[in-house]
């Protein structure tokens, strides 16, 4: 249940809140949780390292989730993790703080997961190396720490992905554990 206020969404008990509603204008509205449009939009969203349009009534169906510089604070909200039909979550450069909810192991469609540039602490969830279809992952600059998850897909992402945590370590990473 999302509340909308003047120039903000809020996620109810979350301390988490979008400051702006650039998004929507007079020709939007909000029904529960979803959005609907009702003029032509267009949306340019970019997953597993490529760009896709998305335009027009589509929007509808699309399972993505880009919340990327919108300036949010607080700690992400662990109702994210019951988006369970969503490929894509990109909450980059924000100002998010506090954990990785271990309720993302619950998002098994999630192709994309980028949290990078936020102030983001404590462990990767060991969890997430159950999500099979994770091709995409990216948590470099923040303050993560402990071991580096090195099973399944996590085997594959690169140094990159983890890259200005000083405190991470474990292959990919130089530092040893």
């Amino acid at each position: 249940s999302d509340f909308v206020y003047e120039d903000s969404i809020i996620f109810a008990n979350s301390g988490f809140y979008l400051p702006y509603k650039s998004f929507l204008d007079t020709t939007s509205s909000i029904q529960g949780s979803k959005f609907l449009f009702q003029e032509q939009v267009e949306i340019v969203f970019v997953m597993k390292y490529r760009s896709y349009l998305y335009k027009g009534l589509i929007l509808d169906m699309v399972s993505v989730l880009d919340l990327s510089f919108n300036k949010l604070t607080g700690e992400i909200p662990p109702t994210l993790g019951q988006l369970s039909s969503i490929y894509a979550m990109n909450l980059s450069y924000n100002q998010l703080t506090g954990p990785i909810p271990k309720s993302f192991s619950n998002l098994t469609q999630l192709e994309s997961l980028d949290l990078s540039h936020n102030n983001l602490s404590g462990e990767i969830p060991s969890a997430l190396t159950d999500l099979t279809f994770l091709g995409a992952f990216n948590v470099n600059h923040n303050n993560l720490s402990g071991k580096v998850p090195d099973i399944k897909q996590f085997s594959t992402f690169e140094k990159s992905s983890y890259e200005g945590n000083p405190f991470l370590c474990g292959p990919p990473l130089e530092k040893s554990c």
